[in-house]
């Protein structure tokens, strides 16, 4: 499910929309939101 969230993320879409196409609930959806930013934050500071 999560790399579904990234392509659609990486597609564009807002993390939210994303998690809701996939079918993600909403307590799974605010640990998907967190676990995306971190690792975009993670990819920014290391490169």
């Amino acid at each position: 499910m999560l790399r579904e969230i990234e392509v659609t993320i990486g597609h564009g879409k807002d993390v939210l929309i994303a998690c809701r196409e996939a079918g993600a609930t909403d307590k799974s959806r605010y640990r998907w939101r967190q676990l995306i930013a971190f690792r975009i934050l993670n990819v920014v500071v290391c490169a």
